[in-house]
């Protein structure tokens, strides 16, 4: 499933786990916002689909997601992580 590998990708970029990153409720989010951002890019998930994954609330996941993507636009540095991960599962 395209949604574990992108998970998976994520968290071993940030070498953490999806059970640690279910847990944290510390912000800011960046990691889940990471997620947030390429699941919805690279999936069909709903914010409730990726709000079930990630433990989180689909208004809270609407929210991260739209966090992230102005951030995109203001700060290379996400951008680059971004692109960093995506190239880690994209063939």
């Amino acid at each position: 499933m395209r949604a574990k590998e992108i998970a998976q990708a994520v968290v071993d970029h940030y070498r953490t786990t999806l059970d640690k990153l279910k847990a944290s409720t510390t912000r800011p989010m960046r990691v889940k916002q990471v997620m947030i951002y390429l699941l919805r890019s690279y999936t069909g998930l709903t914010n409730r689909g990726i709000g079930g994954l990630l433990g989180m609330n689909y208004s809270a996941v609407s929210k991260a997601g739209s966090t992230i993507e102005h951030l995109m636009k203001v700060d290379n540095r996400v951008k680059q992580t971004i692109k960093e991960i995506v190239s880690s599962f994209e063939v």
